[in-house]
């Protein structure tokens, strides 16, 4: 962040591996900058300029500037596409409201929730408590949640989508 300037912060890929939703990834830094704010190229570091980048997009891990998980989830979503086109999935809503729970991707006609936990946010008995109370909630209003692990969705990718084609109602 220091070799980019004032007002960058972590984003994309490299906000994802710092939330710990999915493991680092081999390629540059990540990092958003305002529109307009003139910045050097540098090498291993991708400078993403956004005019929609506001105060509440932003917040400090380990001390690191770096966006939200709302907006990291909004920023990678481009990246996301390719997977459920490779894996011929439906488009979900993403970081979508469903009865007052945010979830991270939504499928409303199949009434089916996926979240992508991370041990960083999901470790512990509070969050585990969370997570659960969550999805009876959501099991009342008749929405199924499946819950993958990073570890999952980069190792085991043909697995997971195998699972959500079945819960999709789609031929495997």
């Amino acid at each position: 962040m220091l070799a980019v300037g004032e007002g960058a912060v972590l984003s994309h890929g490299s906000a994802v591996a710092l939330w710990g939703f999915l493991r680092p990834l081999s390629g540059p830094i990540h990092v958003t900058v305002a529109a307009g704010v003139p910045r050097s190229p540098r090498p291993g570091i991708r400078v993403h300029r956004s005019r929609t980048l506001a105060a509440r997009d932003i917040t400090r891990r380990h001390g690191i500037a770096v966006t939200t998980p709302a907006r990291t989830i909004d920023d990678v979503r481009g990246e996301i596409e390719p997977y459920l086109f490779r894996h011929t999935l439906p488009r979900p809503l993403v970081n979508h409201r469903v009865h007052g729970h945010r979830v991270d991707f939504y499928w409303p006609a199949q009434r089916l929730a996926v979240e992508t936990d991370s041990w960083d946010y999901h470790r512990g008995p509070v969050a585990f408590e969370d997570d659960h109370e969550r999805d009876l909630e959501l099991r009342v209003h008749g929405i199924t949640t499946r819950r993958y692990t990073g570890d999952q969705l980069e190792a085991a990718p043909e697995a997971v989508c195998a699972d959500l084609r079945r819960a999709l109602g789609l031929a495997s």
